[in-house]
C-alpha cells in the first residue's frame, strides 16, 4: 500500500468552509478510504504565498516524505502553494506529491492549476 503525508493549510482561522481545515481532513479521508497508509499529517495556517522556511507545517511534511519516500497528499494544489514558481520548484526537484481533486494529473495539468491558483490569490 502507497504511503502518504497529508498536508493541509487554510490562508486564515476565518476561511470560509471551501477550504477549511476540517473540509480538507474530511476531503482526504474519504479520498483515501483504504487505498493508502496515511503515515503523517500535517496542517497550518499560513499564507499559501508564503515560502517554505516561513511554513514550519509543511517543512516538517518535506522532511518526512524525504525521509520514508512517501508521496505528499493534497487535497487540492493551492493547498500545496499559490506560487507557481513554488510548484515547479517542486516538480523540478523531484518532491513527490499528488493533488487529491486531479489525482492522475501530469505535469502539465499541475502546473495550469498552479496558474489558476496563483491567479485566484492575486485577486482575493
Amino acid at each position: 500500500m502507497e504511503q502518504v503525508i497529508w498536508y493541509r493549510r487554510c490562508s486564515s482561522k476565518k476561511q470560509g468552509e471551501k477550504f477549511s481545515l476540517i473540509r480538507q481532513l474530511d476531503f482526504l479521508t474519504s479520498f483515501c478510504n483504504e487505498r493508502f497508509e496515511v503515515i503523517g499529517d500535517y496542517s497550518e495556517v499560513a499564507s499559501g504565498a508564503l515560502p517554505v522556511a516561513a511554513r514550519p507545517q509543511l517543512m516538517l511534511a518535506l522532511e518526512q516524505a524525504a525521509r520514508t519516500g512517501a508521496t505528499i497528499l493534497v487535497m487540492s494544489i493551492s493547498r500545496l502553494s499559490r506560487d507557481v514558481e513554488l510548484v515547479a520548484r517542486f516538480m523540478n526537484q523531484q518532491v513527490r506529491f499528488k493533488v487529491a481533486e486531479c489525482f492522475d494529473a501530469g505535469p502539465f495539468e499541475i502546473q495550469l492549476r498552479s496558474i489558476f491558483a496563483e491567479e485566484e490569490r492575486r485577486k482575493i
